[in-house]
């Protein structure tokens, strides 16, 4: 009797821990979503977008469903108090992407996607990618008062000889004095017209003291007036001195969704926004690269559908930073590190928090030791690589200047590695009437 008494004793206090955990976890559960009703949405609207993408029938547009039912939620991070690790900027998929895997550099004709883990959030990859898409890489460049001593004017031709490497066509951005690149851009133009005549150079007037600060951001807004731009061409944002190397990342990005690549290095930031409760913790994403179709870059940056003239460009940029953003571009000119350096990137990843509703991919990388021919790591110069190091690198940062007497050896190294020997005739044939 006294063994039975205890095996219900015990059998009783077993039950009532249970039910306590369970009491507790269910209080728990019901504070969290009085706090926050995004953690319960978050959990149904991931299992809906894990559905729809391993759903092969719905492939081709995996994110309408969720889209709707986001939409029908009505939450506006503008207008809800929230902490940044609470906000599931979903649909959202999380790619760590190791190069170590991509083998030899690929162009349009050898495409496959990269590999892609599943994320917390229960998302996963679809096989969307820009295959038979027109696609441009967007560079920038502040024209300077003597071009012939510039190294970013000199990577021009080189950006677009790797791009076009990979299936790639380029616009180019000028801002600032029109007039001094007439008179000194000719050789880095025409270099640039025979490499790939589908070029495109756009100038876009600007004051002197802010054509840096210009040359930066307006980048974001190349769809609004270059009108060689189609509605499902996909554009992406580059540096004029990173050069693409392996293909295979770059032409399989989503064009159903932003892409950003390196995704998640940059640093958090507050920002200051009209309506809020207070100041929003938004992470900083780098501006190469960041890219989707027209028709999404438009509504990421609220551009609408009309478009604008080259001379209304700057007007309409510090129009809109001040409407959007809250802060225009400083009339003094730009410096390094300083205040106003990192605009472009912060006003750019603001507009990817507030527009939750449209997809984002995240593509991690680890450009410091891994996936990048890196002038700032030695080991990863390219003399220091075997082919197979060399053509599994997605970008090259390039030396500065790549034309000086100490550099110039190593970049010979990449040119003659990377392009056939028409291009890489033409571009020594290049430096040389450059440092004349």
């Amino acid at each position: 009797r006294e063994k039975k008494s205890l095996e219900s004793y015990f059998s009783c206090v077993n039950c009532l821990l249970a039910c306590s955990i369970l009491l507790l976890f269910f209080c728990i559960t019901v504070a969290i979503f009085k706090q926050n009703n995004m953690c319960v949405t978050r959990s149904v609207v991931s299992l809906i977008d894990s559905k729809i993408v391993l759903d092969s029938q719905q492939i081709q547009r995996p994110y309408v469903t969720t889209t709707a039912l986001r939409k029908s939620l009505k939450f506006d991070p503008r207008t809800t108090k929230f902490k940044q690790s609470q906000m599931c900027n979903v649909p959202c998929t999380l790619i760590d992407y190791n190069s170590s895997q991509i083998g030899p550099r690929t162009t349009t004709s050898d495409v496959s996607t990269h590999d892609v883990s599943t994320t917390s959030d229960g998302c996963t990859s679809d096989d969307s990618t820009i295959k038979q898409q027109q696609k441009w890489a967007v560079i920038s460049l502040a024209i300077p008062s003597d071009v012939k001593q510039d190294m970013y004017a000199f990577c021009i031709p080189l950006a677009i000889a790797a791009w076009k490497n990979i299936g790639w066509d380029v616009l180019v951005i000028l801002t600032g004095d029109e007039n001094v690149w007439k008179e000194q851009g000719s050789l880095v133009e025409s270099t640039s017209m025979t490499i790939n005549p589908k070029t495109k150079f756009v100038a876009v007037k600007t004051p002197p003291e802010q054509k840096i600060a210009y040359s930066q951001i307006v980048r974001s807004y190349s769809t609004l007036f270059i009108d060689e731009i189609q509605p499902d061409d996909f554009v992406l944002i580059s540096d004029v001195d990173l050069l693409p190397v392996n293909g295979r990342l770059f032409n399989s990005l989503d064009p159903l969704s932003i892409n950003i690549m390196n995704a998640d290095c940059g640093p958090m930031f507050e920002w200051k926004c009209n309506g809020c409760q207070g100041n929003v913790t938004v992470r900083e994403h780098p501006m190469a690269h960041i890219g989707t179709t027209k028709i999404l870059w438009n509504q990421l940056m609220e551009l609408g559908t009309t478009t604008i003239t080259t001379d209304e460009v700057a007007p309409f940029i510090q129009k809109w930073l001040e409407e959007k953003y809250g802060q225009k571009i400083e009339e003094t000119q730009v410096i390094k590190g300083g205040e106003g350096w990192s605009l472009d990137q912060r006003s750019i990843s603001v507009q990817i928090f507030q527009h939750w509703e449209i997809p984002t991919k995240k593509i991690r990388r680890n450009c410091a030791e891994q996936d990048r021919i890196n002038r700032a790591f030695e080991h990863s110069w390219p003399s220091k690589l075997s082919d197979e190091e060399f053509f599994s690198k997605i970008d090259f940062h390039v030396f500065q200047p790549p034309f000086g007497e100490g550099q110039w050896p190593e970049m010979v190294n990449f040119i003659k590695r990377y392009f056939d020997t028409e291009t890489k005739d033409l571009l020594f044939q290049y430096r040389e009437k450059f440092i004349k």
